[in-house]
């Protein structure tokens, strides 16, 4: 994405000069994030094959495997439904416990709820 940011500023820097003189800077921030997204795939990649090694061939994966990798090491829910069908394994089963502690911390991490 960060090799994006060029064709931007040459298409949209007229109406946008702040486009221009920021341009390095939005380079490096996108570049810092799409390193960090790679790492944390690679590293929630690698903690679901470990997890799927202690699961028998057959069975799903649990809602609380894939809750921690979501809350403790940030791998998206949604990213490791994908893992699990390419890898030809059955998609895990959310139970009512996984749905609640996920709507929570979305509620707190935009702000719906007081943390105490």
């Amino acid at each position: 994405m960060h090799k994006l940011v060029g064709s931007l500023v040459q298409q949209m820097g007229n109406a946008y000069p702040e486009l221009g003189q920021a341009k390095s800077l939005i380079e490096e921030t996108l570049l810092q994030e799409e390193t960090r997204f790679r790492q944390t795939l690679d590293r929630g990649l690698k903690l679901l094959d470990e997890e799927l090694a202690r699961v028998p061939e057959g069975e799903e994966l649990s809602g609380k495997t894939a809750f921690k990798l979501y809350d403790t090491y940030g791998f998206p829910l949604d990213l490791t439904q994908d893992a699990l069908r390419e890898k030809g394994r059955r998609l895990i089963r959310l139970n009512s416990t996984l749905q609640w502690r996920s709507r929570k911390l979305k509620r707190v991490l935009l702000g719906w709820v007081r943390v105490k």
